[in-house]
């Protein structure tokens, strides 16, 4: 309506007569401030002289009617000119009538409405919906409602609601879900609608309702119809993997964790089965698993399951037995615990690692009491765990210095402080520490992490470089040192005396040609040596001899130049040129009586406990001593029991390496599953019953020796690495990655023909000729009759001496029978035959009486055997017959006609052993 400046209406639209009840004819002429109740002349035209032309002003008023009521309405008076004002008058009955129905509706109804504007991005919430919701009051934005709600729904549950929302805003249409809402005092399982409208261009409006999705009764409690689907939702909404398998491993139900966790679809999960994403529920597993749950009815587990893309992921389980009529079912409640247990791994790596650094660490409370230590500190001061905790950080170092003390003020506001000290070790003795502390705030708890590292090193360095500066200065001869550029950089004090006092004073960084101009620079290289003259600072000259040494340091040459007086020390020089042609010649000369003694000593009988007056057996002994100064690699060969372990040791006792070990290795008595760990060692888990690191023999071996007895018997994929070995001198151990350097000198022994084994296959060509480099074949004892004699009287006085016993005379018939013997098992059985002899000897006179004699046949050179031993040879060539087996129809027995317990007993009587005859 329009009013004009006194008042007065002047026009009205029908809208505006309508709410006045009257035509609008009867409303033309009036007065405003008449037709307001509230409004007077005099209020009027204040308001209106108030108002700029293009302002307006709103307030809220009631109208006089033509049915004499008065009518709430809402007023906005805008003026357009200086004599017109419009007026806009905005019914309130009506809006309110219709948010009264509203409210009431959903008052009854329990259905909460809401819109959202895309222009202004703001939510209009109704009560109900902001009680359902547990939101504020007033207009919010769509931003903060998304806060609200991320924080009362789940995660999943909230994207879920955003995905929807963007599908329609991005088309008209209509979606509905049930989402759980979670307020302070209750949880909701809340059914959303929402309708996005628009046109063809765009989406500007979303509205949707909110309410329970449970059905209640009328005492408010849920009705037993909704049980089973209360229990589903549950189920379904539960956080926990919740999966239902049968003894066949198909999956009967999944939650939607398990739907999540693993990355399928629903459809997908029903299809699955158990070992489909649990890889160790193999089919033998699977049995195992349903036996034990149908027996325990409960079962806790952790173990691995493996998602769509291929991750693993660690879960732990308990898992319950179920039988449903005639069905069985597998209940599992699972937890997802793998960032659990990578935390855990992480803790355990960091607590290692603390434990293996070589620093000592101390946490310190404030009150000096010590919280913890790791283990270097234990290692390196003596105290154990619980002594360090009966102490106070202040008893571990000396607080009377002052500069060495600390302050829990003074860490708190630094954080770090790094100190030197002297650490006080349980023995009382000190230890020269660099001290680092760093404050640490742990759970709310002040700690002091005390770092000690070990600096009697560097403490022991600089005390060496101090003596050695001093040295340097106080030596008689004066000292330079030149960089490549034969420029100055040191020079010691007993050249600054000599030299004028304008050259000492910026000696560093100048010339040598401008120090020292007499001396020739092109001598001036690795091993160089001259004579010239030098000016003293009182004009006096003095010959000098100058010799010139090399250094290199952190990639730098430098030349070391030391220059001796050589008018004083000439004398001495001459003297001392003299005493060194002395020293060459007695030099040379020595060396010459060692060889000699050398070469003597290769050929004595007694080296090494090797007892020989055979010059047969002196011509190995030379090869002993022609090989032992080098670093071949040796191969004994010869029977069993000539004493191939002896020649062994005297080897390495003659070798440079005799201060080092000599480690054996008897490859025939070591399983074929063991010998690489106790060759090359293990690391720690790399095999069953492997619980720590083991070093193996070739690493303890090494600057030293070792001795591969019985070579022949090594398996053939051990003989590759050995091989490696050798040619690399470097190895791995078993299980580990890291590999080890060794400087290692190899000796290996056999009674076997290893040619022959090569032709047969069971031993690698390769090695055979990397082992042969330098053969030493040791003698039988039938082939050196002339030691026996010496050997019984060494082995006599041996035993004679152990038991007890004075023997004075060695019968000369039992020696004879001995000297023709063959001996087949060589020194061993001469061994064995005297030590017998003297237990059995009463008097001071040994004798020997039971050993058969034997003689060698002329023909071909073959040894004539012995009853017992034609015996022996004759069972081990049936066993090698029929195989090794001794027993039944296909036995040695039957070959040899003899019943199974009395061949049985034979090779026990003969020490027939089984290496002898299988091969």
């Amino acid at each position: 309506m329009l009013v004009g400046q006194n008042s007065k209406v002047l026009t009205l639209n029908e809208a505006a007569a309508d709410l006045f009840i009257m035509p609008s004819e009867e409303v033309v002429g009036q007065r405003w401030a008449g037709l307001d109740a509230n409004a007077t002349l005099k209020r009027w035209r204040t308001l209106l002289n108030g108002l700029q032309i293009g302002n307006s002003h709103a307030y809220d008023t009631e109208l006089e009617t033509g049915r004499d009521y008065l009518r709430p309405v809402s007023v906005t008076i805008s003026k357009i000119t200086d004599a017109n004002t419009l007026i806009t008058l905005r019914d309130l009955i009506i809006p309110e009538l219709r948010r009264g129905e509203r409210r009431m509706l959903e008052r009854e109804s329990g259905i909460g409405s809401w819109t959202y504007h895309r222009v202004d991005r703001s939510i209009t919430a109704s009560a109900t919906c902001r009680a359902l919701l547990g939101l504020p009051e007033g207009n919010l934005a769509g931003e903060s409602i998304g806060e609200l709600l991320q924080d009362k729904m789940a995660t999943e549950d909230f994207l879920r609601l955003a995905e929807i929302a963007s599908a329609l805003l991005k088309s008209p249409g209509q979606q509905s879900a049930e989402f759980v809402v979670e307020s302070s005092s209750q949880t909701h399982l809340l059914a959303f609608t929402c309708e996005s409208v628009g046109n063809e261009f765009n989406v500007n409006h979303l509205f949707g309702t909110v309410r329970k999705s449970e059905v209640t009764n009328p005492k408010g409690e849920i009705g037993q119809d909704k049980f089973a689907e209360l229990a589903a939702f549950s189920l379904q909404r539960a956080k926990d993997l919740i999966f239902w398998t049968r003894p066949d491993g198909s999956v009967r139900y999944a939650n939607s964790a398990v739907e999540r966790v693993l990355g399928y679809s629903p459809q997908e999960v029903s299809t699955l089965l158990v070992r489909d994403f649990a890889p160790r529920f193999t089919e033998e597993a699977k049995a195992s698993f349903w036996e034990e749950l149908r027996t325990e009815k409960y079962l806790e587990l952790d173990y691995e399951i493996v998602n769509k893309q291929g991750d693993t992921i660690v879960i732990t389980s308990v898992v319950n037995y179920i039988r449903f009529g005639k069905e069985e079912f597998a209940c599992s409640i699972s937890r997802d615990i793998t960032a659990k247990r990578q935390e855990e791994k992480r803790q355990r790596l960091i607590e290692f690692t603390v434990d293996q650094t070589e620093e000592m660490i101390i946490w310190g409370k404030p009150d000096g009491s010590i919280y913890s230590v790791n283990q270097a500190f234990t290692d390196q001061t003596g105290y154990t765990s619980a002594d360090a905790k009966k102490i106070l950080t202040s008893d571990l170092y000396d607080t009377s210095n002052p500069a060495q003390q600390v302050s829990w003020e003074e860490l708190r506001s630094t954080k770090v402080i790094v100190r030197e000290t002297l650490l006080r070790r349980k023995e009382n003795d000190g230890l020269p520490v660099r001290m680092k502390i760093n404050y640490l705030n742990y759970e709310g708890e002040e700690l002091a992490c005390i770092y000690l590292y070990d600096i009697s090193t560097e403490v022991e360095k600089e005390r060496l470089l101090r003596l050695s500066k001093v040295a340097l200065d106080t030596a008689v001869d004066c000292i330079l040192w030149l960089d490549e550029d034969l420029q100055i950089q040191y020079a010691n004090e007993t050249l600054r005396k000599v030299l004028p006092e304008r050259l000492v004073k910026n000696i560093i960084g100048l010339p040598l040609a401008k120090v020292l101009p007499t001396v020739d620079l092109n001598l001036i290289a690795p091993g160089g040596t001259q004579d010239f003259t030098l000016q003293k600072a009182d004009g006096s000259e003095i010959q000098m001899n100058l010799t010139v040494a090399q250094l290199k340091h952190d990639g730098h040459n430098y030349f070391v130049l030391t220059a001796r007086d050589f008018s004083i020390h000439a004398q001495e020089r001459e003297e001392l040129e003299s005493a060194y042609t002395e020293i060459e010649f007695m030099r040379d000369r020595l060396r010459d009586e060692n060889l000699t003694l050398r070469q003597e000593n290769d050929t004595k009988y007694n080296v090494n406990n090797i007892i020989t007056v055979s010059k047969k057996y002196q011509k190995i002994l030379t090869q002993v001593g022609q090989v032992a100064d080098v670093n071949t690699t040796v191969l004994i060969t010869g029977e069993t029991g000539t004493g191939k372990e002896l020649l062994a040791r005297a080897v390495h006792q003659l070798s440079a390496r005799e201060d080092f070990p000599l480690i054996k290795v008897n490859c025939a008595a070591l399983p074929e599953s063991l010998i690489e760990s106790e060759l090359f060692g293990h690391e720690k888990g790399a095999f069953t019953g492997a619980i720590n690191r083991k070093k193996g023999r070739f690493e303890m071996a090494d600057r030293g020796t070792i001795f591969l007895d019985e070579i022949g018997e090594l398996p053939l994929d051990l003989q590759s690495k050995l091989l490696r070995v050798l040619q690399e001198d470097e190895f791995t151990r078993v299980g580990g990655e890291e590999t080890i350097k060794v400087d290692v000198r190899l000796i290996a022994a056999t009674n076997r023909d290893l040619q022959q084994m090569v032709r047969e296959g069971k031993f690698r060509e390769d090695l055979y000729y990397r082992l042969n480099v330098f053969p030493i074949h040791n003698l039988p004892l039938r082939d050196r009759p002339d030691d026996i004699p010496v050997l019984i009287e060494y082995f006599t006085q041996k035993y004679a001496k152990r038991q007890g016993k004075t023997i004075r005379k060695i019968g000369s018939a039992g020696i004879k029978r001995l000297q023709n013997y063959s001996f087949p098992g060589n020194i061993r059985e001469l061994e064995n035959i005297i030590e017998r002899s003297v237990v059995l000897c009463q008097s001071d006179t040994l004798s020997i009486e039971f050993i058969r004699p034997r003689k060698a046949v002329a023909s071909g050179g073959e040894v004539f055997l012995s009853f017992e031993e034609m015996q022996r040879k004759y069972i081990i060539d049936a066993l090698k017959m029929t195989g090794g087996r001794i027993t039944g129809p296909q036995g040695a027995g039957v070959l040899l006609d003899l019943n199974d317990r009395t061949l049985l007993s034979k090779i026990r009587k003969l020490k027939i052993e089984k290496k002898e005859y299988l091969v």
